[in-house]
């Protein structure tokens, strides 16, 4: 055959392997095999050579095959992993009816053509990708911190500080207080502290809010320190509370809290105390 000839009947034989052929390139193949049946064999031997290649790695890929896999896979299956996985399936299938012939497994002594054919066939089955240098590890997304991850963490670090209040809650007779358990920590010279509860029951915040309240003996015990509004999830029993407070505290003598009115309150009528912590050094 003619060497135009030749390509296009490599090209139609890689189409009708990979893709389709339409009815007027099917006419076309049929007639350019009737000139030559013996191509289509040769292109099934092409693909038992390839499938050789590919899974025995005793069988080194000439250089020149390689550079023109290189070529041929950048052409042929650079985008399609649907076509290159059925490709693979159905060359296998031709490969399994047609032994490699012993003179493919030498560099240099196949055909032009079955150099263009094999170096497809090479990419289809697997060597393409063993060409390209290594795709680069995906770098690890870091999981977003939690709100209470986040409290949590700053109420350990807190922890370290020296000259820390701590004061263990307990509950009361209030109907509202359930089984709670807990602790307070507070620093003097940061005015920062947290609250650490267990068995608070959960609150609806749009009936009511729980409010700390922080005694100062410095002041009048009618007039705590309000430390802010905060609530309990459903379902969420164990929460930690940062302590705000708008005026300095100089020593605490008691930590309560209140159920109040969404928003909370200036000054506590205290009809629902809670919990209590008391810091064991008053």
């Amino acid at each position: 055959m003619s060497d135009e000839r030749d390509d296009r009947l490599i090209d139609l034989l890689v189409k009708e392997a990979t893709e389709a052929l339409d009815e007027s390139e099917a006419r076309e193949l049929r007639a350019l095999l009737a000139q030559s049946p013996d191509e289509r064999d040769g292109f099934a031997r092409a693909a038992a050579f390839a499938q050789l290649a590919a899974t025995d790695e005793s069988v080194p890929l000439p250089a020149a095959v390689a550079a023109r896999a290189v070529a041929i896979g950048e052409a042929y299956v650079g985008g399609s992993t649907g076509v290159v996985t059925d490709a693979a399936e159905r060359f296998s299938a031709r490969a399994a009816t047609s032994a490699p012939p012993a003179a493919a497994r030498s560099a240099g002594s196949s055909a032009p053509w079955w150099a263009v054919a094999a170096s497809l066939l090479l990419a289809v089955l697997g060597w393409y990708p063993r060409l390209l240098p290594p795709a680069p590890a995906p770098t690890p997304v870091a999981r977003a911190e939690t709100e209470a991850e986040r409290l949590s963490r700053e109420r350990d670090a807190l922890l370290a500080r020296p000259g820390l209040v701590r004061s263990s809650f307990a509950g009361t007779a209030d109907p509202h207080s359930g089984a709670v358990a807990g602790d307070a920590v507070w620093d003097p010279a940061t005015q920062r502290g947290y609250l650490r509860l267990h068995g608070l029951p959960a609150n609806d915040a749009r009936s009511a809010q729980y409010q700390l309240w922080v005694f100062d003996a410095e002041r009048d015990q009618k007039y705590p320190v309000d430390g802010g509004v905060f609530d309990v999830p459903d379902g969420d029993r164990d929460v930690v509370v940062p302590i705000r407070v708008p005026l300095r505290v100089g020593q605490v003598v008691l930590f309560a809290v209140t159920v109040e009115r969404p928003g909370g309150v200036v000054v506590s009528g205290r009809e629902h105390i809670v919990a209590t912590a008391k810091p064991a050094s008053t």
